[in-house]
């Protein structure tokens, strides 16, 4: 199925979603597909479409009489693929080279010999061993890998001329089997005139599937246009979350900034300034830092950025507006774009970071009288002092002045924290700046501040 609303062609893998919830009643997970507007009317009469939903492996029964095909078919309606894939070898046991070339394909994956099902007995039999001569062992204690791999040999052994949904093929795989699989897949499909219509979030069965082939299905389904949308595809599935994908339907945009406290003061100045992003920054869009891991604690894991995130969270929403605010110390290869209101925006803080605007006397001392208590006066005292003594006189004079000072000093480290411990304010972590924003007088708030919102406003169409 080269397109997401034709069958024409075997071999269609869909990235990003599942091709159907199994037989039942109609449900959201569900998508449909339809003949191409070429295809003979009088072909359509004639053909019966068999039909198959191969789920994941869930485990393998110990356990398992030999069943009549309706049986099959209501278990296999109901998910248990586990509770007849002894019944689907002995189906395909009854075609000698279906058996021989599904032994084959175990012997080549995994190293062991597949004996023959023995269906004699009150529950199907069926071992492997590693050679001649050697032990066997049941299926039933072979790896989920294994009994997974069998599962789908059995199947497609056992429905030929079907169209086979599988989901998540790769499932307990290790990444070398993925590859084998997803080829061995096609391999049987072809010789038993079979389609495959796969969902999957493997990057190796991604990888290998030409662009024609590929299908991304969320909401509407959409084929992938090349290799270009492919790579965006494997991207997405490295980087985006199940949250990504919700809030990227749901809300305005994606704010890209350094961390979630900068959103925190950009939403205490706004409420202050009463400016029309304020209900926006509280929960109107959805923010991700301008750069993080990706994959935390795995090995060689995946650092990313907000411009590799967009590019992703593009193939969820294509049109989704991305505005990124970056600190004074971001990456000065990346200059500050035009508010369009479209696609990846860029501005950047003049000062050296958003805490930078947090610096005013007047805010700091409201701040430490909230926070000290009866000596507060004292308190107050000590930190201006303190003050007095280690910041330039120009920048006391006129905090909301164009100072080289701010613009080169990490106020998150070096101006804030000392002057609250001169206070006595001893550990206040800086995720609770957004309390000394809140407490910041319009007069007090900094002109650039209000640009920013305005760039906000722009950028997210308000």
């Amino acid at each position: 199925m080269a397109r997401c609303d034709e069958i024409q062609s075997r071999g269609t893998t869909c990235g990003a979603g599942t091709c159907g919830n199994g037989p039942g009643a109609d449900s959201a997970e569900q998508i449909y597909v339809r003949p191409t507007l070429t295809t003979d009317a009088e072909v359509l009469r004639n053909h019966t479409l068999r039909a198959a939903y191969v789920p994941t492996m869930g485990g393998l029964g110990v356990d398992e009489p030999v069943l009549q095909p309706p049986k099959i078919a209501q278990l296999l309606g109901m998910g248990k693929v586990g509770d007849v894939v002894r019944n689907l070898l002995v189906e395909a046991h009854q075609n000698q080279p279906k058996w021989n070339s599904l032994v084959a394909s175990v012997k080549e994956m995994f190293g062991y010999e597949l004996l023959p099902p023995d269906a004699s007995g009150p529950d199907i039999m069926i071992e492997y061993r590693k050679a001649a001569g050697e032990p066997a062992y049941d299926v039933a204690s072979a790896g989920s890998g294994f009994q997974q791999v069998l599962m789908l040999l059995a199947f497609l052994n056992s429905r030929p001329g079907s169209v086979l949904l599988v989901d998540e093929p790769d499932a307990h795989l290790h990444v070398l089997l993925q590859d084998a699989i997803y080829g061995e897949l096609k391999k049987v499909a072809l010789r038993e005139g079979s389609q495959l219509v796969v969902a999957t979030h493997s990057e190796v069965i991604i990888n290998s599937v030409e662009p024609r082939e590929l299908c991304a299905v969320l909401n509407v389904p959409r084929p992938i246009a090349d290799s270009i949308e492919r790579n965006r595809l494997l991207m997405s599935l490295k980087v985006l979350t199940n949250q990504d994908v919700v809030m990227a339907l749901s809300q305005r945009g994606v704010h890209y900034v350094e961390g979630h406290t900068d959103i925190a003061l950009l939403k205490e100045w706004a409420t202050t300034l009463g400016h029309p992003v304020a209900p926006l920054l509280a929960g109107g869009v959805f923010w991700k830092p301008t750069r993080w891991e990706a994959q935390p604690g795995r090995p060689g894991g995946l650092s990313t950025d907000s411009r590799d995130h967009y590019e992703a969270i593009r193939l969820v929403r294509e049109d989704i507006p991305g505005l990124e605010i970056l600190d004074r110390d971001g990456n000065p290869n990346l200059p500050e774009t035009e508010l369009t209101g479209n696609g990846l925006q860029r501005v950047r803080w003049h000062r050296y970071e958003a805490e930078s605007y947090l610096f005013h006397p007047d805010a700091l001392a409201r701040f430490v009288e909230q926070r000290a208590g009866a000596d507060s006066a004292r308190n107050v005292e000590d930190m201006k002092r303190y003050l007095q003594d280690n910041l330039p006189p120009a920048v006391l004079r006129d905090p909301l002045g164009d100072h080289d000072y701010l613009r080169q000093t990490k106020a998150r480290e070096s101006i804030i924290p000392p002057a609250l411990e001169a206070a006595g304010l001893f550990g206040i972590p800086y995720t609770e700046y957004s309390a000394i924003a809140a407490l910041m007088k319009p007069e007090e708030i900094h002109p650039e501040v209000r640009e920013k919102l305005d760039a906000i406003q722009r950028a997210f169409r308000l």
